[in-house]
């Protein structure tokens, strides 16, 4: 994995991990962790419910980060699906290339999911304390343009076959 693109990542799981410390005591035992397109709450449940699910889910999403490259590297050829497969994974070099790639990618989306949830636990957080957010709901999903969209162009431009 590319140096600054793991640096980055890492970096925003420590903000989140550091958030979800930072906030535990300051929140109350009940709260709204659920909200609908205008950000207004539609149910709330307990703070430990909230927390399990809410550091669930970072792990889960992130640990794929991890997995990724185990899974590239002993998958059959069959399963794997990027442009110009049989150049890619035609030897053991290339295919490590490839997995490079991928896996530089992958910390990339997830750091930018990260930034999303991010923003979102901060939307939650705000909304709990203060009885209302700091900021529009739709703020935290103006990434979802990026995550649609940088992938795309990242896995055609990454895998082209090189001139010879």
């Amino acid at each position: 994995m590319n140096r600054n693109v793991a640096l980055i990542w890492i970096f925003t799981i420590i903000i989140l991990l550091l958030q979800a410390i930072l906030a535990y005591n300051d929140l109350p035992d009940r709260m709204a962790s659920s909200f609908d397109s205008s950000g207004n709450p539609r149910e709330a449940g307990t703070k430990e419910g909230f927390y399990f699910t809410w550091l669930t889910t970072i792990i889960v999403l992130n640990g794929m980060v991890l997995i990724m490259k185990p899974i590239f590297k002993w998958a059959p050829v069959s399963t794997i699906n990027v442009p110009n497969r049989e150049y890619w994974l035609a030897t053991p070099e290339r295919r490590a290339q490839a997995c490079a790639k991928l896996t530089n990618m992958m910390a990339f989306v997830f750091a930018c999911v990260n930034v999303m949830l991010i923003l979102v636990f901060q939307y939650i957080v705000s909304y709990n304390l203060h009885g209302q957010p700091s900021y529009p709901i739709w703020t935290a999903f103006l990434i979802v343009p990026v995550l649609f969209i940088f992938p795309l162009i990242w896995i055609f431009t990454a895998f082209r076959i090189p001139d010879k």
